[in-house]
Order: C-alpha cells, then structure tokens, then sequence
C-alpha cells in the first residue's frame, strides 16, 4: 500500500465480490533456535507451530508478481445465477473473479495468505 498510484485501484479491488489475496511460499530450511523463540511467551512451544520454525521464504519479494492470488468470493454478494461451473482455486467463479489482479504482490493489500512447507514428518504424521 505504499505506493499511492496503486491506492484507487486496490480500494477498487477490495469492493468487488470476488477479490484476491496474494500469497507468500516459505519452504523446508528451518530457522535457527534463537530466530524461532525471538519475543515468543515462554508458555508458547514455538517448535510445533510452523509459523515461527519456518521464516524464510522461497521466493524473493518482488514488486510485480509473488505467484497467483487466491479468490475469495462474497457470498452475501452473489446470487445463485451466479454460481455457475466453478473454476480453479485462483478463480473459483470466472464470471465473477476478474483475472488481471490474481497476480497481485503481496504485501499490496492488507491481507495475505502465507504457503509453508514444512519438514518431510509434518507430511507424514
């Protein structure tokens, strides 16, 4: 949201009844000890929540593209015409979900979706 071009268009974006989040992928390199326990509570087991092993992200952030939002349809907002044969998680409802901002960066809008790996066990559990 820093850059103030982009304001009215997000603004724009976030009022329609579709409106995509972008994401952030972090993968399997686990963060050091000190990292993941850093201004965590001391009743708080920071080893079993994937949020704070995993603080590194695979991809750098970029301005322009950090891989394909995913859409979020109001439902209050839809009619049943509307609901038509789905599409991908990206774009569940094509007619509704406009494809130009499934690309949008995160940290572009106030809200985000953050992808972990994890380790190979939390896979296998």
């Amino acid at each position: 949201l820093n850059d103030q071009s982009n304001l009215s268009s997000v603004h724009d974006d976030l009022s329609k009844r579709c409106i995509h989040v972008p994401r952030a992928k972090y993968g399997a390199v686990e963060s050091p000890r000190e990292m993941t326990q850093k201004d965590v509570p001391f009743y708080i087991n920071a080893d079993r929540l994937d949020t704070l092993r995993y603080r590194y992200r695979t991809t750098k952030r970029k301005l322009d593209r950090d891989g394909l939002a995913k859409g979020i349809i109001d439902l209050s907002r839809i009619s049943v015409r509307d609901m038509g044969i789905g599409g991908l998680v990206h774009r569940p409802l094509p007619d509704i979900c406009p494809k130009n901002s499934t690309y949008w960066s995160y940290g572009h809008v106030p809200l985000g979706i953050k992808h972990y790996l994890g380790s190979y066990d939390s896979f296998y559990f």
